[in-house]
């Protein structure tokens, strides 16, 4: 087993978050992939999260914070039509 890895979270059909947060220290925005970070695809509406290698048994909390406004837009837009 491998004695650190690295992680890539992926949030398909995703709003771009205002902060990433991992084990607590904030995580800053990456233009680039691979780097350690957050980046949003528009093309594919997905916030893709990389995280720096660490030890392999350490526990890893990735949390995403969104602003309302966007979080209330789309509890509207998956809600279902009237009949």
């Amino acid at each position: 087993m491998p004695r650190t890895r690295g992680y890539e979270v992926r949030l398909a059909r995703d709003w771009p978050p205002d902060s990433v947060q991992v084990n607590g220290a904030g995580v800053s925005y990456a233009a680039k992939g691979g780097a350690p970070g957050w980046r949003f695809d528009g093309n594919t509406l997905t916030t893709v999260i990389t995280v720096a290698r660490m030890r392999s048994n350490a526990r890893v909390v990735v949390r995403v914070h969104r602003s309302a406004v966007l979080v209330a837009r789309s509890a509207n837009s998956m809600a279902l039509p009237d009949s």
